[in-house]
């Protein structure tokens, strides 16, 4: 299956997303809300990674607060 974020092949554990968000551990709500409203299908291993590391430092990813302001 090819990422969303980065079109790498990659073979995740599943390809369901609700399956796949219940593994995401290291994520909270707010950024697997993002994922999901985004992407729809899991992330990539190194994207996921660069979204953890990533996400909040702007205090909340621009898109995120574009999409909940209507804009």
């Amino acid at each position: 299956m090819k990422c969303p974020r980065c079109k790498k092949d990659f073979y995740p554990e599943t390809t369901g997303i609700a399956e796949w968000v219940d593994r995401q551990t290291a994520l909270d709500n707010l950024q697997l809300g993002y994922i999901v409203l985004n992407y729809g299908i899991p992330i990539c291993e190194g994207c996921l990674s660069d979204f953890r590391s990533g996400f909040y430092t702007c205090a909340c990813n621009p898109k995120y607060i574009k999409n909940q302001a209507g804009i």
